[in-house]
């Protein structure tokens, strides 16, 4: 009987430990297909979190532009770095404009992110490649979203076609539109066996 638990339980565990590895996949393969945008303000008070999300509507339309040209993720991180410090001249000008004196940084590169729900789709826990603006010392909450492919910016009608002209599968496409209930299970799991890997690889946890 004991023998019979313990077989039970070891393939009970091998069958979560397959389905997050396949999870932890095809979370990779998912962010090789995306560019996160990644908007750090300069502090907590209301005033630099007005600046974060006045700049958040402003730079959409300037980066929307940029990368509206793209074939694939790789396309928009190539137009991205050649603006980069367009995109930081026109950013610090713009929060200048509504009168602080902090300067704007962009930076291209591999961003931990935790899950996140936008409503018409989610995304697990897992790093991006992404452009971060930060705002002054960069000491406060964030804001993120998608900047390739769209996403942020489609309907829930256009979700699809717009996931699948930056290349994303079927699988992929279920993966951050299936059903709330479902999603937050993967995630989860995504979320445990990222975690662990992280802390055997000595790698910081998202800090933001």
């Amino acid at each position: 009987m004991r023998n019979r638990i313990l077989q039970f339980f070891s393939m009970l565990f091998c069958l979560i430990a397959a389905f997050a590895v396949s999870s932890f996949a095809s979370q990779s393969r998912l962010a090789e297909k995306m560019v996160r945008l990644h908007i750090i303000a300069a502090s907590n008070s209301d005033e630099d979190q007005s600046v974060k999300l006045a700049l958040r509507d402003e730079i959409a339309k300037t980066l929307g532009l940029t990368v509206s040209s793209a074939q694939n993720a790789q396309d928009a991180i190539d137009l991205l770095k050649a603006d980069a410090d367009e995109i930081a001249s026109q950013a610090t000008a713009f929060v200048r404009s509504l009168g602080t004196d902090d300067r704007v940084t962009a930076e291209l590169g591999q961003v931990w992110f935790p899950s996140r729900d936008y409503g018409d789709f989610s995304l697990p826990e897992g790093e991006y490649t992404a452009l971060t603006l930060t705002i002054g010392e960069g000491a406060g909450h964030n804001w993120w979203c998608v900047l390739y492919p769209g996403l942020c910016y489609s309907s829930v009608e256009k979700l699809s076609d717009t996931s699948e002209t930056a290349g994303l599968n079927e699988n992929e496409i279920d993966l951050i539109s299936a059903d709330r209930g479902g999603i937050r299970i993967k995630f989860k799991i995504i979320e445990l066996f990222e975690r662990a890997y992280r802390k055997i690889a000595g790698k910081p946890a998202y800090s933001h």
